[in-house]
């Protein structure tokens, strides 16, 4: 069934003479009873008559005011505001109008901005809070600051023997983190010298800029210090070690470094391996229990050097039978120095 538009043109003439009569028989009715009360002699009638006349008159006329208001906003209330045009013949004031238009579009974005995001969200510098709609992704604990742990793990390769293992009991404090680095790990090899640079790189970028750490700079980062941690721990062994026993895994490259007979020499070739955080995740970590008010405890390495054999005294105070009685052994230099100290 086809719906009847009436034409525009009859729409407004008919709308134009139905105000046109309203306001004509809204004006008679005062006019008339001014005329009715000066041919009366009664005045204090006429005077009851004019007014109550001019105040009716107003009585209409604000109900018919009401009365559209209320019928105009009645037929657009389910009509949504953003699709309610604001032109100029709305809003006459320029710079209201404009403010307005502003308003509307910055509840738009915000609108938009603040929905429920369809994907993890991950801020530079911070690692996010747990989500259960996002699970799987467990490599680095939650609300971790990424600048204090490497703030921390970096004053532990100084301070706290990360990197002195066996190579140097009496470190120079005075030094700086990029010539600590650079003398520990001396090497002809380019890919070792590339990685002690990219350390460094990272390093200063972290601590001294102002900018938020990413989370692929921080997995990088943590990638090569373990590295460097267990390529500290063959550094001065006097028997050769080798680096394919420590705990990388498997799809990653391995780095070989030959055994020099000096210690705290490196030689040989260093591969690269790939730094996306696989070395992490895969690493075979073990529990430390902190012991004592400092929460330090010493990881021993065993020495790959045989012990040595114990020593047997005389006593000649006792009988032959039993005449070796065996003495204390002191364990080797090898032995002594591998060990880390991990807070």
């Amino acid at each position: 069934m086809a719906v009847y538009s009436a034409p525009r043109w009859l729409h407004r003439t008919s709308l134009t003479i139905f105000c046109s009569l309203l306001v004509a028989f809204s004006l008679v009715m005062p006019i008339d009873s001014v005329v009715q009360a000066a041919r009366s002699g009664k005045n204090a009638l006429n005077t009851s008559v004019v007014v109550g006349a001019v105040v009716l008159t107003g009585i209409v006329f604000a109900v018919f005011a009401t009365s559209r208001v209320l019928v105009h906003r009645s037929c657009i209330q389910d009509i949504p505001k953003r699709y309610i045009p604001i032109t100029k013949h709305d809003i006459l004031h320029s710079a209201c109008r404009d403010e307005i238009t502003k308003c509307i579009e910055f509840t738009h974005k915000s609108g938009k901005d603040l929905r429920t995001p369809m994907r993890k969200v991950v801020h530079d510098g911070l690692e996010p809070p747990p989500n259960p709609k996002f699970p799987g992704d467990d490599t680095i604990p939650p609300l971790l600051n990424y600048k204090t742990c490497l703030k921390v793990v970096a004053d532990r390769f100084k301070f706290q023997g990360m990197f002195l293992n066996n190579l140097d009991a009496n470190p120079r404090i005075g030094s700086t983190f990029s010539q600590y680095v650079r003398e520990q790990f001396k090497s002809e090899d380019e890919a070792l010298t590339r990685r002690v640079d990219e350390f460094i790189d990272l390093y200063e970028k972290i601590r001294y800029s102002d900018t938020p750490i990413r989370r692929e700079e921080f997995l990088r980062y943590m990638d090569i210090s373990l590295y460097f941690v267990d390529l500290s721990l063959i550094i001065g062994h006097e028997h050769p070690v080798n680096i394919n026993e420590l705990a990388y895994p498997a799809s990653s490259k391995r780095t070989s470094v030959a055994s020099s007979s000096k210690p705290g020499t490196i030689s040989g070739e260093c591969s690269d391996y790939n730094g996306s955080g696989d070395l992490i995740q895969n690493r075979n970590w073990t529990a430390l229990q902190r012991t004592g008010s400092t929460g330090t405890v010493a990881i021993r390495i065993v020495s790959t050097q045989p012990p040595e054999e114990p020593e047997f005294y005389r006593n000649e105070l006792q009988d032959a039978s039993v005449s070796y009685i065996k003495g204390e052994h002191t364990p080797s230099s090898a032995g002594s120095y591998n060990s880390v100290i991990r807070r």
